[in-house]
């Protein structure tokens, strides 16, 4: 009916208009809606023209049927109300949540980074979910430093919250004249806190866990030029050899600085701290600058270093009480036709070393050979320069190798002859996809190796062995993993170097362009004891 079709328009007038006044004039009587200019609204139906001649008759039956049409449009609106509210409602929690979750590093939103897959950096940001950690701190940096070791002593404490000394040797620019190293002392580290999880925070919610950034202090060492190699005496680790890059060997006694930073006598410390910043002594007898440096774990204060001449020279300390080094022969040990990128002493016999280079090739050496040439050598890569290796102080027969194409090896030397023939790896892993930087066993499990290249950090377990199932379910949704992979630790910028801790059993350091981490992984995590020690009798025989 025109009078019924025509009222209904003006009610949905009304609704588009103002939804505030919507329930007003619903809920009012037809004599209400009169008194509210129903004339304007009848000059604003556009349907006005057709019903100009026509006779409106509004009976009773009329009006019920627009009160009827009107609460049913009442209804229906409110129900689109309250669904668009519920809508915003929803979507304010969805944004707190994700901003609470980007703050925190995690993201529901996030793909699963599979390593070596390349992401635009200008679309994705690499983060991480904290539960992946036990410990996990990060420490920015002004320069660089391409290598760093760790400073620790017996009664260093290492229960939460942890501390750890370090030194490193940084890279500055020619700009900068006056070049420093640095002795960090980061503490106050607690347990990461799964702040993403509301239950583990209940559980967790103890001592060992906080949400603070660690403390930091330091000390700085001048220095006459960059540092190529940083390595401490294992039998006081207060005393540091430097390799840089103007071809000397620099020696510094930090004992005065460590102690400082640990704020024992202070007062004496700070008078005779000056006396520390000065090296005790320096090796000048390179012809060129190198990378490979490496202390004794038998004999206290002997340390090899090797340049990028492939020549190779062995100091010991002579006299006692003051710390003084002399060359153990005038002439260097040579054998390798290219540079030396890295030294390894033994852990259990005095006199022997083994050494890694661009020759692709390692060799072994013993300091009572007075003609300096290698008693036993073998070739560790095809067509690659071994940058790398690492003696196992556990399991005292393996050496672990690292290359140019990313390729870590396992060697067992108890293949090896006098007869350089070609020597097969015992294990090798072929996962990362560039040059491997770093690689070091674990001082408390002989069975751990963690390894660096530029993008990440592994960590291994070669107790493992692959489960049938399990490579089956990789096959079927296009991911394989190798089955000794342990962990991966990502995010860092042009990765250097990584450390194990020597006494904070599977912590682990690692430099890189950006800063430094500090970081203990979950599925590696123990009560942070001091570890036992890292040699025995039996420990030979594995």
């Amino acid at each position: 009916m025109p009078g019924a079709k025509k009222k209904s328009k003006v009610l949905s007038s009304v609704l588009g208009k103002n939804e505030s006044r919507e329930v007003k004039h619903l809920d009012s009587s037809d004599e209400e809606m009169s008194d509210h200019n129903e004339d304007e609204y009848y000059e604003a139906d556009p349907y006005e023209d057709e019903y100009e001649d026509e006779d409106v008759v509004y009976d009773d039956e009329e009006e019920d049927e627009v009160e009827v049409e009107g609460e049913e449009a009442l209804r229906q609106k409110m129900e689109e109300l309250n669904l668009k509210a519920q809508r915003r409602e929803n979507k304010l929690i969805e944004d707190e949540e994700e901003a609470e979750k980007e703050r925190l590093g995690i993201n529901s939103k996030a793909e699963v980074y599979k390593p070596g897959e390349d992401f635009d950096t200008r679309e994705y940001e690499m983060t991480f979910q904290n539960r992946a950690y036990e410990v996990h701190y990060r420490i920015r940096n002004e320069w660089p430093a391409l290598s760093f070791d760790i400073l620790c002593q017996p009664l260093d404490n290492t229960n939460y919250p942890l501390s750890c000394y370090f030194v490193a040797g940084v890279q500055t620019d020619n700009s900068i004249t006056e070049k420093n190293c640095y002795l960090i002392k980061a503490y106050d580290m607690y347990k990461t806190r799964y702040d993403s999880d509301e239950s583990d925070v209940e559980e967790d919610d103890d001592e060992e866990t906080m949400d603070d950034e660690p403390s930091l202090e330091y000390q700085m060492i001048p220095i006459s030029a960059n540092v190529n190699r940083v390595r401490a005496m294992p039998q006081n680790r207060n005393i540091v050899g430097f390799w840089c890059e103007d071809a000397k060997v620099h020696i510094y006694d930090l004992t005065q600085m460590s102690s400082v930073l640990r704020q024992e006598n202070m007062a004496n410390s700070l008078k005779s701290l000056g006396k520390s910043k000065k090296p005790i002594q320096t090796f000048d007898f390179h012809r060129t600058e190198g990378f490979a440096m490496d202390w004794s774990k038998c004999v206290e204060g002997r340390i090899a270093t090797g340049d990028c001449n492939g020549e190779i020279n062995v100091m010991d300390i002579e006299g006692s009480g003051i710390y003084s080094w002399k060359r153990i022969y005038n002439k260097p040990f040579t054998g390798h036709t290219s540079s030396v990128e890295d030294i390894q002493f033994s852990p259990n016999e005095d006199t022997v070393f083994a050494s890694c280079s661009c020759d692709r090739t390692i060799k072994f050496w013993d300091t009572r050979r007075k003609n300096r040439k290698h008693g036993l050598s073998f070739q560790a890569s095809e067509d690659a320069d071994v940058n790398v290796i690492s003696w196992n102080p556990l399991t005292t027969y393996l050496i672990a190798s690292g290359d140019d194409n990313g390729q870590i090896r396992i060697w067992d030397m108890r293949q090896c002859s006098d007869q350089e023939t070609a020597l097969k790896p015992v294990g090798q892993f072929s996962y990362h996809q560039t040059s491997i930087s770093s690689i070091e066993w674990n001082p408390h499990d002989s069975t751990i190796l963690a390894a660096s290249d530029s993008k990440q950090v592994t960590i291994w377990d070669l107790s493992l062995e692959r489960d049938a199932e399990q490579e089956q379910i990789e096959k079927e949704i296009g991911e394989e993993y190798p089955p000794q992979l342990l962990f991966e630790h990502l995010g860092q910028k042009e990765v250097k170097e990584v450390h194990w801790h020597p006494r904070i059993k599977n912590m682990l350091l690692s430099t890189s362009l950006d800063g430094y981490s500090l970081f203990i992984p979950e599925n590696l995590s123990e009560e942070a004891t001091p570890a036992e020690s890292s040699m025995n009798d039996d420990d030979e025989d594995q």
